[in-house]
């Protein structure tokens, strides 16, 4: 079970780093909204891994399993948006993604904006990782509006 999260942690930072490249290459990283399309592409995947671990993990222990399985998604996940992040800024500074505005114009603004990627990727993913948690849990479907 651990090695198919590790791989959906994997393939959500592929995808997001993907997306995040595609737009800070284009020049269209920091309109509005847009920016943040990656983390509908990881909630996706919080998603797909939420179903899996809901049918393979007991009822009593899906919330600590999930959670820890998401954490380990959102971990990796922001691991490669991070990196991603770096690698544009040596290929080509102009290419490396903007954080309030900012371009970086040296190494050290770089990797800071690459960290803030990442806690951004962590925060958010933990967040939506709860929020996927509390659709997905067993009883759920039982709720009344």
């Amino acid at each position: 079970m651990n090695h198919k999260i590790n791989r959906i942690g994997l393939y959500a930072g592929l995808a997001m780093a993907i997306l995040m490249a595609a737009m800070s290459i284009t020049g269209n990283f920091e309109i509005g909204p847009v920016k943040y399309i990656k983390y509908i592409v990881l909630m996706g995947f919080l998603i797909k891994a939420g179903i899996l671990i809901k049918q393979n993990a007991p009822a009593k222990k899906f919330f600590q399993r999930a959670m820890l399985g998401g954490l380990r998604i959102v971990v990796l996940a922001g691991l490669i948006v991070a990196f991603t992040s770096l690698m544009l800024y040596v290929v080509q500074p102009e290419f490396a993604p903007m954080k309030f505005n900012l371009l970086p114009t040296n190494g050290l603004q770089a990797f800071t904006i690459s960290v803030m990627l990442l806690i951004e990727t962590v925060a958010l993913g933990f967040i939506l990782n709860f929020a996927v948690i509390q659709a997905l849990k067993p009883g759920a479907e039982n709720i009344q509006p």
